[in-house]
């Protein structure tokens, strides 16, 4: 029986998957990561997820199966557009090496899910991590991005969580906009905004981490500028 090696998850965007490109290359890295060659089946794949898309936009996630198949299962994609920012929680468990290449996505997210499920029940949507170096690290399942005057700041890849697609993209188009190092919490709660971010949700301003608030004030840099400008370049990839 195939077992899953490894998954990634998208969103729609007009009937077509968001950032398709970068998924398919995270799979097909995955893919040789576990000991095989090229991953075929790009084309039949890219069909049925436009065919999941068609009636209306949703969330996907993929499977990787150890037979070279792909398992597809979709959930409803929630409007976020009066989204007024987040409350996060200072998680006291540290987090351990993960074991995996920086940028693979595998693994059971069940228990953590439940654990924030639990936590928003208290009026907090998310858990901020550090790694057993107290170093921010993530939340369940974003990244964490921080602007302070003129530099946008994220924690370098490391063994202790996932680097999603979003910042791998971001990094690449933006460098010169970014820093990456090991942070100490203390420079993140310092910043003048922050944001969590994933390939799904794109970027949510964080409100507060414990009873930390940030300023409501607009700042200097804004990280859903880059976000929209990544997904317009997205979508005239798609048209050529």
């Amino acid at each position: 029986m195939a077992t899953k090696l490894a998954f990634t998850t998208l969103r729609g965007d007009g009937g077509r998957p968001l950032f398709w490109k970068n998924h398919w290359q995270r799979l097909a890295k995955s893919w040789q990561y576990f000991g095989h060659t090229s991953l075929d089946g790009h084309d039949s794949l890219y069909e049925k997820i436009c065919l999941e898309l068609a009636p209306e936009d949703c969330i996907i996630r993929i499977d990787l199966l150890s037979d070279g198949l792909f398992q597809l299962t979709k959930r409803e994609l929630s409007c976020r557009d009066d989204d007024q920012g987040i409350r996060l929680k200072l998680s006291q468990e540290k987090l351990k090496d993960r074991a995996v290449p920086s940028w693979l996505k595998c693994g059971d997210y069940s228990k953590q899910l439940e654990k924030r499920n639990t936590l928003q029940k208290n009026g907090f949507e998310d858990y901020l991590f550090l790694d057993s170096n107290d170093c921010v690290a993530e939340s369940t399942v974003s990244n964490i991005i921080w602007a302070k005057g003129e530099k946008f700041f994220t924690p370098k890849a490391s063994a202790f969580f996932l680097q999603g697609l979003s910042v791998d993209m971001l990094l690449e188009n933006f460098s010169k906009q970014f820093e990456c190092n090991n942070y100490l919490l203390d420079s993140l709660l310092g910043c003048d905004a922050a944001w969590l971010i994933n390939a799904v949700t794109g970027p949510r301003q964080i409100l507060s981490i414990d009873d930390h608030t940030f300023s409501r004030s607009i700042p200097k840099l804004d990280l859903d500028q880059l976000y929209w400008q990544l997904v317009k370049m997205d979508r005239t990839a798609r048209d050529e």
